[in-house]
């Protein structure tokens, strides 16, 4: 190899480098739009969910019962094990006999609720037939 053709490399090489560069960083600001798109869909889900677990908890208290429904699906949480479904819910609250079984919407909205409170975080995603995976975060769901 004499001199030019090493210097034709080396142009070469430095021009592909800079080509895939300009590649990369083109990617990495698509990927960074996607993101911040992601998140500010995130903290709007977030805020719905906290202002739904508001008017939630606004609905749900009846002064004129001893135990809400709201409180006991809170002691059967209590009871359930540390990574719980809503069907865990429901079989802990059936077996409580602790007045009428809450419905499945109310069950899961609370699920919900304390999943905005940070109370339980969602360990798996459910899909299709499979249910979603909570687990219980370690504070204490006294009111």
């Amino acid at each position: 190899m004499n001199e030019s053709e090493i210097e034709r490399l080396k142009q070469r090489a430095h021009r592909e480098y800079a080509e895939e560069k300009a590649r990369i960083e083109a990617q990495i600001a698509r990927l960074r739009g996607r993101l911040d798109d992601l998140e500010s869909r995130h903290a709007a889900r977030v805020e719905a969910i906290r202002w739904m677990s508001e008017e939630a908890g606004a609905a749900n208290t009846d002064e004129s019962q001893p135990e809400s429904a709201r409180a006991r699906i809170r002691a059967a949480i209590a009871e359930c094990p540390t990574v719980l479904t809503r069907m865990d819910v429901e079989s802990t609250l059936a077996s409580s006999q602790n007045g009428s079984m809450p419905s499945r919407g109310v069950i899961v909205d609370e699920l919900g609720c304390l999943v905005a409170e940070g109370y339980l975080s969602i360990a798996v995603q459910g899909r299709g037939r499979r249910p979603t995976l909570y687990e219980k975060v370690g504070l204490s769901l006294e009111e």
